[in-house]
């Protein structure tokens, strides 16, 4: 698992934690408040990855949100060796 994959496993866990934790509605854990019109509204932020042709195979492959086959199904065939590189 590359570096990529596993910044964005450890995103999913920390929104998905107060999905799956037991009991009547958690508190949700925020790193910072946004001003939701008359309220404040904890919030959990992420840094966004910009997905360019360099790097589409680790984020996009690597980071399990696409897989080849569905990637292939898209391109013409003679792209795929591209995939494969």
């Amino acid at each position: 698992m590359d570096a990529n994959s596993k910044v964005v496993r450890a995103e999913q866990m920390q929104v998905l934690r107060p999905l799956i934790a037991v009991g009547p509605s958690p508190e949700p854990e925020g790193s910072t408040a946004v001003v939701n019109g008359s309220q404040t509204t904890k919030a959990i932020q992420f840094t966004p990855i910009a997905v360019t042709q360099q790097n589409a195979k680790d984020t996009v492959l690597k980071g399990g949100f696409q897989n080849l086959e569905t990637l292939k199904r898209a391109l013409p065939k003679e792209k795929w060796a591209e995939l494969q590189e």
